[in-house]
């Protein structure tokens, strides 16, 4: 268990390097994957994914999507959409 707090704990997604979890919990949420240093990075938001370098964080915010950096500075929207989006998924990194 890596979250004790009674909330409800939704949304994992691993970080490309398995180093740290990113998961919403009435926002956007990182912990190391011991489960030491939980950090919130948006106050609103869920379904976090990780960019393939792991340097950002897409989520769904308020029907919108967003992405932020991985230490949570610098959040914007990227759809600006009158339709619900949601779930965002990065494709895989060109090599």
């Amino acid at each position: 268990r890596l979250t004790r707090n009674g909330a409800r704990s939704v949304d994992p997604a691993w970080s490309p390097d398995g180093r740290r979890i990113a998961f919403s919990r009435l926002g956007v949420y990182v912990i190391n994957a011991d489960g030491t240093d939980e950090r919130r990075l948006s106050q609103d938001g869920a379904h976090p994914s990780w960019s393939p370098d792991g340097q950002r964080i897409a989520f769904e915010k308020n029907s919108e999507i967003y992405l932020m950096n991985a230490d949570g500075s610098a959040q914007r929207n990227l759809t600006h959409s009158n339709r619900r989006e949601s779930s965002p998924v990065w494709s895989p990194a060109r090599t």
